[in-house]
């Protein structure tokens, strides 16, 4: 990788998608930055300016709204295969723009405009993750711990080659969403202190329950990470280990459906 260059990619697909980007870290897949969402952007200078630090970071791009995108994930991993849930789905995707994961799965690239999905992770079916709304995806160029994500047959799209929602995905998106909206409702319960000291003894404990709280109030996963990184670096003594907080963020991940 002694020619990869995270702003050089970065600043390649704000120019020619107009999409805006921010540091990812390569093992994680979660932001380098605090406050991602506010700070990602499409323009030359802030570009450099958030990806100098990370010279080897992957490139997030925002999904929703501040880049007109819905991107469904299909993944095939841990004995679930994606793809064939899209199939027993009977719907078709726009394939006007595909990316390769490391995996063997990939990423299906919508224009949405200023529609607002919930971001979710096999809602509609096992394998199939949405990003939408407060969510993001990790642009083709990037190379992650274990491999690199690609443009289908290494062709990168035309910006107008990127599909629009057809019908049958617009309704099966607002099905998830209404789901997810009662299936809160009924979660809603009383507040617990987040921000609450935890010792050493309850760490695990406490930061299932903090997890699963976050999830039950309608946070896209990677902000639920992002405040799951946080608590943990303040209210920890001392602090759980990075592999040990994954684990339980992916636990609570896979439980909550999300």
């Amino acid at each position: 990788m002694t020619n990869y260059s995270s702003s050089k990619i970065a600043n390649h697909l704000a120019k020619r998608f107009g999409w805006k980007v921010f540091p990812v870290k390569p093992d994680t897949k979660s932001p380098f930055v605090f406050g991602w969402q506010q700070k990602a952007s499409n323009e030359p200078g802030a570009i450099s300016s958030l990806f100098q630090p990370f010279p080897q970071a992957m490139v997030g791009v925002l999904t929703g709204p501040p880049n007109m995108l819905t991107v469904f994930d299909i993944d095939t991993k841990n004995g679930v295969n994606g793809f064939k849930t899209l199939e027993a789905l009977g719907v078709k995707m726009s394939t006007g723009a595909i990316a390769r994961t490391p995996s063997g799965g990939a990423h299906f690239y919508h224009f949405s405009g200023l529609r607002k999905f919930k971001s979710t992770a096999g809602k509609i079916g096992p394998g199939l993750d949405v990003r939408c709304n407060g969510g993001c995806i990790i642009a083709p160029g990037s190379v992650s711990n274990v491999g690199e994500y690609t443009w289908l047959d290494d062709i990168e799209p035309a910006p107008n080659k990127i599909g629009a929602l057809s019908d049958d995905l617009i309704s099966l998106l607002e099905k998830a969403d209404k789901e997810a909206k009662n299936k809160s409702q009924r979660n809603a319960g009383p507040s617990p202190s987040v921000l609450d000291p935890v010792s050493e003894g309850s760490r695990n404990s406490t930061m299932a329950s903090r997890c699963g709280y976050l999830f039950s109030k309608g946070y896209s996963p990677e902000d639920v990470l992002q405040m799951m990184e946080r608590i943990n670096q303040q209210c920890c003594h001392p602090p759980l280990d990075n592999r040990e907080l994954s684990g339980i963020y992916n636990s609570i991940r896979k439980r909550e459906g999300v």
